[in-house]
């Protein structure tokens, strides 16, 4: 088999893999798209360094507005390059603001009700 054929092997079984693990229900050519990222940024896609997030877009060339899926970094991927640094020295636990409710009608017309804080601070420690 020739090395070509056993990364296009490779990668299917990955894909495999992270479609029925931790992007189930994923588009197979959303999650090619993690695979790529991954790689390129030497990645391990198995510990979810990015999330697939549906989101409208406006298409530039016909100004029509659709949805897609777009690769989004997740934390993972923050610690990820931190300790890449080798000054990475931990973070504190997250403190959150007040909370604010967001109500209404999503974009599956299904009612919603949900509360989520205001912000998040974390402090991130760096050795210098």
């Amino acid at each position: 088999m020739e090395s070509k054929e056993l990364a296009t092997t490779d990668n299917a079984k990955i894909i495999l893999a992270l479609k029925s693990s931790l992007y189930t229900g994923a588009k197979d050519e959303s999650v090619e798209m993690v695979l790529s990222y991954c790689q390129a940024a030497q990645l391990d896609p198995m510990t979810n360094p990015v999330h697939i997030v549906p989101m409208q877009v406006t298409d530039s060339k016909t100004g029509n507005k659709e949805w897609r899926d777009v690769i989004m970094p997740g934390i993972e991927l923050y610690r990820t390059k931190a300790s890449r640094t080798r000054e990475y020295a931990g973070c504190t636990e997250p403190e959150f603001g007040p909370d604010r409710n967001l109500s209404g009608t999503n974009r599956w017309k299904k009612d919603m009700d949900t509360k989520y804080p205001e912000w998040c601070k974390v402090t991130v420690k760096r050795i210098v």
